[in-house]
């Protein structure tokens, strides 16, 4: 039996260190002091060491995979390379608001068009993610550059961007440039630009109020549209021909007439004025 016991050092046997003496190569198991011939063994990684390191190695691996999957980069796509390919899929876009934003409360519906330079694609968000982004004041205003990430919604030839998630709306404000109304021309197009002028005349609608806003020697004017579910604290029965209006707006066109679309309430302000002598021509 103790032939059986004892290993030969120069046996070509293989030997596990730790789990047999190196003095005279019996089998000791877990001991530290080889019970047949006293050799004091050294220090050994307990079975207790390898659970901790093997739970450490564990958890750091979960949090490393979270971390991957976190970083993983949504594919970013133009608005040209939307097609029956990209139809449902999650994706990243990003480009200029160039309309007044609509949101429908009773619907809890919130919409606004972005273009990229190669084509526009209506944003859309609903429900509680709609009225999410109007609580937290991250409904974008028109020149605003507006990143965003969402599922491709394809219904014969109109395309729109479904927000999931409205974390995932980041708006991008532009400085405006200011220059005088007869600066403002085409070549601004989605351009926020800041100005002033004087009212030359007022045109109200059910829905929204027109102004015609010139130069202080009228020669150059541009229309504005306010709609009241864009400004609803607007009471167009203040304003009057000769007031004075500073406006940050964006630089459009309709029916090939120039547009300084307004972008909120807090950039505009209006002055009071007296009714100008010199008669301003409608239309210049």
């Amino acid at each position: 039996m103790d032939k059986m016991d004892r290993i030969d050092p120069s046996s070509a046997f293989p030997k596990q260190e730790g789990a047999y003496c190196p003095a005279c190569g019996r089998y000791i198991g877990a001991y530290t002091t080889c019970p047949y011939c006293g050799t004091h063994i050294k220090e050994r990684i307990s079975v207790k060491a390898l659970k901790i390191f093997s739970l450490v190695f564990s958890v750091v691996g979960v949090i490393l995979l979270w971390w991957a999957a976190g970083r993983h980069m949504v594919p970013q796509i133009q608005a040209a390379e939307i097609d029956n390919r990209t139809n449902f899929a999650y994706v990243q876009m990003k480009g200029v608001v160039l309309r007044t934003p609509t949101y429908d409360e009773k619907n809890r519906t919130l919409s606004f068009q972005i273009d990229d330079g190669t084509g526009a694609v209506w944003v859309k968000a609903y429900g509680a993610q709609a009225e999410e982004i109007v609580k937290e004041g991250k409904v974008p205003a028109p020149g605003d550059t507006v990143e965003v990430e969402g599922t491709v919604r394809l219904k014969g030839d109109f395309v729109n961007l479904t927000v999931n998630l409205p974390e995932k709306l980041k708006i991008i404000k532009p400085k405006p440039i200011e220059i005088d109304i007869a600066e403002i021309t085409d070549s601004l197009y989605g351009t926020v630009v800041k100005t002033v002028g004087i009212i030359n005349y007022i045109r109200k609608y059910d829905n929204a109020m027109k102004i015609q806003l010139c130069s202080p020697n009228a020669d150059a004017c541009v229309e504005s549209y306010f709609y009241y579910s864009r400004f609803p604290d607007l009471n167009p029965d203040e304003f009057e021909r000769g007031d004075t209006l500073i406006l940050v707006g964006m630089v459009s066109t309709y029916k090939n007439k120039l547009q300084l679309v307004p972008r909120s309430s807090e950039e505009m302000w209006h002055k009071k004025g007296e009714k100008p002598k010199r008669t301003l021509t409608i239309g210049k």
